[in-house]
């Protein structure tokens, strides 16, 4: 019947939309180890996850002692929703602040890159935005 082609659209929907959102989260893993030098490898991530606020997508923790925060998205342009989105999720990750570490917004596109630093700008915040389609 329609109904069980329908739910396993909805399933593989849902699956494929999380891929891109877990190799940006592995993607986010090298940049941090190229560029801030971690060498630690007990990573903790949450690739299929949607916004819980005392978990982000990706975090280090050594010896008990919070080293990275980070948030991850595969959007490409923040208008509506998307932009509502981003200004929680950033919010969310600045409120983890006081576990300790560098907090990160991982994106795959400028405009996402522009919007996210506005807004942390106009907030106080101290995230540092990274633009994984401008890196090496």
């Amino acid at each position: 019947p329609v109904e069980n082609l329908l739910e396993i659209r909805k399933i593989a929907y849902e699956s494929l939309n999380q891929i891109p959102h877990a190799i940006l989260i592995l993607d986010a893993i090298e940049w941090l180890k190229k560029h801030k030098g971690i060498t630690a490898t007990n990573w903790h991530w949450h690739p299929h996850q949607t916004r819980k606020k005392n978990e982000p997508d990706l975090s280090l923790t050594v010896d008990g002692t919070r080293i990275v925060s980070a948030e991850a998205t595969t959007s490409e342009n923040p208008v509506g929703k998307i932009d509502e989105r981003m200004s929680a999720t950033l919010k969310d990750l600045n409120n983890l602040r006081d576990m300790g570490g560098d907090l990160f917004y991982f994106v795959r596109t400028p405009k996402m890159a522009e919007r996210a630093r506005i807004k942390i700008l106009k907030y106080g915040m101290k995230i540092e935005v990274v633009d994984l389609s401008a890196t090496d």
